[in-house]
């Protein structure tokens, strides 16, 4: 299967306030008329997925309610990094922080604008066998949807107006997506919490979808859990490029985890990036084992023109596992690293 990777740019150059709002408008104007001149190659589905965040929530005005994951402070790059799209479903990028009231920042004028669209071809990773453990599959549903329930509550939040109850969004929600699993979990969520308290947190700025998902009471949070690795191995140590690695793993834990994320990070010899996340929903005390098998075969559909493509040239190739509560990388609360592992296989 393919994704879609959007990269925006906003690049200063001057000393003037600018908008996100009006560097997006210009974004989404240059997909639809495919002619900004700087690497675009703004396809059908570019345009859509640009169109779906420019007549959404990024045009109300406060970058609280602006679903775009940015970094800016004065005088550097404003960029919003990996941005996963599906031409077929809304397209909503969690949001990086705040820059200040009214959605302008002190950034530059006389600016470049730049658009770049990648194909990935979703790495050859073998997914971890799914944890028996527990049966809270809801979890995993509402990480899974994350993106697009954000995407329509906050359209609904624009589109209604006033919300008053729980009904008046996730009625909204269930119209436009005719999903009965979105609806249960905006029921859900939206019960727990109160309206008020449910629409406070899909505003917030930088949303990752373990945290909402623990915001909601649907994900278990664990802040006494653990996990540390006991065994590691990846067979065969060597082996001619279009071989087949098994990376054989356990993990062990005391206290039971939280809702939270396996890493898997390949280093390459030409450095085009490996790396794949897994959800391990909340575990109770006890020992697993993983299974999970590289395909080290150039991908025969890659098109080095649009992409990276992977050669699995001769050489060594380090591996990193990593075991986390919450999402990788998070600075939410319930987020931390649980333990790391490392190896390595060699293509002769």
């Amino acid at each position: 299967s393919q994704k879609i990777i959007i990269v925006l740019s906003y690049i200063p150059v001057l000393g003037l306030p600018f908008s996100l709002t009006n560097a997006v408008l210009q974004c989404g104007k240059a997909a639809q008329s495919n002619s900004i001149a700087d690497e675009v190659d703004a396809g059908l589905s570019v345009a859509m997925c640009i169109m779906d965040v420019v007549t959404a929530p990024f045009i109300v005005g406060s970058l609280v309610t602006i679903p775009a994951k940015v970094t800016a402070e004065t005088g550097v790059k404003l960029t919003a990094k990996t941005v996963f799209c599906d031409a077929s479903k809304p397209l909503l990028v969690a949001v990086g922080k705040e820059f200040g009231k009214g959605g302008i920042v002190a950034m530059s004028g006389g600016d470049s604008l730049v658009l770049r669209k990648f194909l990935l071809s979703e790495r050859r990773f073998s997914s971890p066998s799914k944890q028996e453990n527990n049966a809270n599959d809801f979890c995993r549903d509402c990480v899974d949807t994350f993106d697009t329930l954000i995407y329509l509550i906050l359209d609904g939040i624009i589109e209604v107006g006033i919300i008053n109850t729980c009904d008046d969004v996730c009625d909204y929600v269930t119209a436009k997506s005719g999903s009965a699993v979105l609806y249960a979990i905006c029921a859900v969520g939206c019960d727990a919490l109160g309206i008020n308290e449910f629409i406070k947190i899909a505003k917030e700025v930088d949303l990752d979808p373990i945290y909402f998902c623990e915001s909601l009471k649907i994900c278990p949070i664990n802040d006494n859990g653990d996990a540390k690795f006991k065994s590691f191995s990846i067979l065969p140590s060597h082996a001619p490029v279009y071989s087949t690695f098994v990376i054989d793993f356990t993990y062990e834990s005391v206290n039971g985890t939280g809702s939270g994320q396996l890493l898997v990070n390949i280093q390459t010899i030409d450095y085009v990036e490996i790396l794949s996340t897994f959800l391990i929903e909340s575990l109770k005390p006890g020992r697993y084992a993983e299974r999970i098998t590289v395909d080290a075969s150039p991908d025969p559909t890659c098109d080095p023109s649009i992409e990276e493509c992977e050669q699995w040239y001769p050489g060594v190739y380090n591996v990193t596992i990593m075991i986390y509560n919450g999402e990788c990388g998070s600075h939410h609360p319930h987020s931390q690293v649980y333990d790391m592992v490392k190896g390595s296989f060699r293509i002769d």
